[in-house]
């Protein structure tokens, strides 16, 4: 049993499911895995060659619907609906996966008019392959937290970092000796007892924001140290830790996310 809606740019929502009688899923493709292009180059007289990269492929989801009711009228609201290069998200859930989206861009809307069954054809490219939960895991603050992550693909995730004491230097480690440090050598105790540092590392979020008595003052991004990389959450087992913990903690909020549903 599944459920899945795709909603506008313009926050208007269509349910492809339980909606027979204007429209009728014939088949979503583009569900599954993307595959990766795979680099190769080819060495003359060497059976096969040399690999140089590999790089995942965007998602092409594909909607064939069936117009049922008002067949004029459900076409033109098809067009409204999916205006080509405009934003949209497409929200999907099945028993085992649980509420997942991703979003993506209208490559083309197109319907088979003369035909018994008018049938409409609607093609959503994804820049980010990766379907993601539409509700986030939160791990409390502590010094060090070790959590497992249900996800089959490494993602980004959102640190939140409560300061306990004024410090000068914010770092966060994971168990492969991946570090995250924040640094303002030039004034003691920049970051103060009662500050809050929110660290995202998603694709296309990447931030540093610190906060004082509750408001945004600065994007602290500028002040990343050399060696630092924006940690990964990995499938499975993982462990954050900081460096010194009676300045501050962390804590963890991070999406599950998925190569196919």
């Amino acid at each position: 049993m599944y459920t899945a809606t795709v909603t506008n740019s313009s926050g208007t929502t269509l349910s492809l499911s339980q909606n027979e009688n204007n429209y009728q899923v014939i088949e979503i493709t583009g569900l599954s895995s993307t595959g990766a292009a795979v680099n190769i180059t080819a060495l003359a007289g060497v059976p096969g060659g040399i690999f140089n990269s590999a790089h995942i492929n965007t998602r092409n989801i594909v909607i064939n619907l069936a117009l049922n009711g008002n067949i004029e009228e459900n076409r033109i609201n098809l067009y409204n609906m999916f205006p080509e290069g405009e934003k949209v998200r497409f929200d999907y859930s099945n028993d085992t996966i649980g509420e997942v989206y991703i979003n993506g861009y209208i490559e083309r809307m197109e319907c088979a008019q003369f035909v018994q069954k008018e049938v409409a054809q609607i093609s959503i490219i994804c820049d980010y392959p990766y379907f993601q939960s539409a509700y986030g895991v939160t791990v409390p603050a502590a010094a060090s937290i070790t959590f497992n992550n249900q996800s089959n693909v490494a993602s980004g995730a959102i640190f939140r970092v409560p300061v306990l004491q004024d410090t000068n230097v914010i770092q966060i480690n994971d168990e492969n000796e991946n570090f995250m440090r924040f640094g303002a050598y030039w004034a003691a105790g920049y970051y103060r007892a009662g500050n809050n540092i929110i660290i995202d590392s998603r694709q296309g979020h990447k931030s540093a924001i610190l906060y004082r008595s509750g408001q945004q003052t600065e994007n602290i991004i500028k002040q990343i140290q050399p060696g630092s990389t924006f940690l990964n959450i990995v499938p499975g087992s993982n462990t954050i830790s900081v460096s010194n913990a009676e300045n501050y903690q962390v804590a963890v909020q991070y999406f599950k996310t998925f190569r196919g549903v």
